[in-house]
């Protein structure tokens, strides 16, 4: 019979992890043939230990969350199993028709709200969507890792499903692929980093904020304390020194994605080379 543990370590997806997957907490090992026809992937990882910000949480701490996640799977009568990997803690959670489509998430909200009571520990955890099969299971731990990594605006994101994140999944993952390919980031958007770097214009907030207020120019400029000319001017020189275009379809989708990797990822703002410099 073959175990979601089989499947992952069969998977052989990047290098080996510094901690190993301990099969013996596997409490038990969830078969794909078992009576739930699908399974979520629930990941945990530790955000802050008793205040200050958490590094690589320790053995005996990661244990003590292993041991937490797994006892709270047992008593809800699930056949899961969970485990710990490169400091993270993974569960699988099988799905039953009658009951709610929430309930991993829920029981995901109760493990953290725990963790906080009795380890002083403050969780994160994403879920995955609905497994069918044990071959998907390394894909779904790409989604839930990379919803873990997405920044933590506030405590209500402190728990994510994947099927209400799907945009910031999508999103992360493309962030990913130009990540591994600079030359995407090449362009207008770049030159106007390069300017706010070395010139002290700011036309990537500007920009940013822009497409967050979905092309408001009175709601954007409100969020900048600039007036509405202003960011209009800002706008216009955008266009006309970087040739970023934000009315044209296609200028705007590369523009808004690669804004979006210049805002989460500043460390790429000092490997850009200087340009001649642009006054605003």
């Amino acid at each position: 019979m073959r175990t979601v543990s089989a499947a992952w370590a069969r998977s052989g997806v990047g290098p080996a992890p510094p901690m190993p997957i301990r099969a013996s907490v596997m409490r038990p090992a969830l078969s794909v043939r078992s009576a739930a026809s699908a399974f979520r992937l629930v990941a945990f990882v530790p955000d802050r230990v008793d205040g200050p910000p958490a590094g690589e949480p320790d053995p005996l701490r990661l244990r003590q969350l292993e041991d937490l996640v797994a006892l709270r799977v047992e008593a809800s009568r699930r056949r899961g199993a969970v485990t710990s990997c490169e400091g993270r803690i993974y569960a699988t959670f099988p799905v039953v028709e009658d009951r709610p489509p929430g309930e991993a998430t829920a029981l995901a909200r109760e493990i953290a709200g725990q963790a906080t009571r009795q380890l002083r520990v403050e969780l994160r955890a994403a879920v995955s969507g609905e497994i069918t099969s044990a071959d998907r299971l390394v894909e779904a731990r790409r989604d839930v890792d990379r919803l873990l990594t997405l920044p933590l605006l506030d405590e209500s994101r402190r728990v994510v499903a994947f099927e209400d994140s799907i945009a910031d999944a999508v999103l992360s993952e493309l962030t990913e692929i130009v990540l591994d390919r600079p030359r995407l980031l090449q362009g207008g958007v770049a030159g106007m980093v390069v300017s706010d770097r070395d010139c002290g214009t700011e036309y990537l907030p500007s920009l940013r904020a822009f497409f967050e207020a979905g092309g408001d120019l009175t709601a954007a400029a409100r969020t900048l304390y600039v007036h509405r000319n202003t960011l209009k001017y800002r706008l216009t020189r955008i266009r006309d020194v970087f040739g970023v275009d934000v009315e044209i379809p296609t200028q705007r989708l590369v523009a808004e994605l690669q804004v979006a990797v210049f805002t989460g990822h500043p460390e790429l703002h000092r490997r850009l080379d200087a340009t001649a410099p642009e006054q605003e």
